[in-house]
């Protein structure tokens, strides 16, 4: 099944404050989602970094390699703009960066993400996304 066909219900804004960044938090849940479930695919639909592997990466591809995205989020560089979904035939997890300014967390049922992992963050309408 596709991820645009999954069924989206929780969004999250992620609070960032100095000296937090939204690459160490994207960073973070991603490698939590990454341990939790198993046979991942991340498609990402919109890339725009600095830094030498947000150089090296296409503005859009697949991979079953979650740690080159890791790896992308934890260099010295800045993600500016991103959209990336992660799912496997249970889950999906999508996650929106905006200007590097705003980061969205939009997960499907069957994702459990905690405050303790998160961070301080708002619950947005899902109606923001069309869901």
């Amino acid at each position: 099944m596709a991820y645009r066909d999954k069924k989206f219900t929780k969004v999250i804004g992620l609070v960032i404050l100095p000296p937090d960044t939204i690459e160490k938090r994207v960073a973070k849940i991603i490698r939590y989602v990454a341990k939790e479930y198993s046979d991942l695919i991340a498609f990402v639909d919109e890339l725009d970094a600095t830094g030498p592997i947000g150089n090296s990466l296409p503005e859009q591809f697949e991979t079953r390699n979650l740690n080159s995205v890791i790896e992308l989020f934890e260099e010295d560089g800045q993600v500016i703009e991103f959209n990336m979904t992660i799912e496997n035939n249970d889950i999906a997890v999508q996650f929106v960066i905006d200007d590097n300014v705003n980061a969205d967390i939009i997960t499907s049922r069957g994702v459990d993400l905690s405050e303790e992992l998160t961070g301080d963050h708002t619950l947005l309408d899902p109606a923001l996304y069309c869901l």
